[in-house]
């Protein structure tokens, strides 16, 4: 939880590389958290990392309650 923190901070400070740092650590630790994941994606989306940031997203959804259905296109 403190590496998600951590990371979320150092994501809303624009200080993306770190967050990707820090919160990739914290999906590895927890890899079926979706918000843990989600957000990891959207570090990597901010780094400029599409290409690693998509399958971080499919990998989240794989994690959602049945009933809530969703997903990621390639485009």
């Amino acid at each position: 939880e403190l590496l998600y923190n951590y990371g979320l901070a150092e994501l809303g400070r624009g200080r993306s590389l770190e967050a990707v740092e820090l919160l990739g650590r914290a999906a590895r630790l927890a890899p079926r958290d979706v918000a843990t994941r989600f957000q990891f994606a959207s570090a990597l989306l901010a780094s400029g990392d599409a290409g690693s940031a998509i399958p971080e997203l499919r990998a989240a959804l794989e994690h959602l309650p049945v009933n809530a259905p969703a997903t990621v296109e390639d485009r």
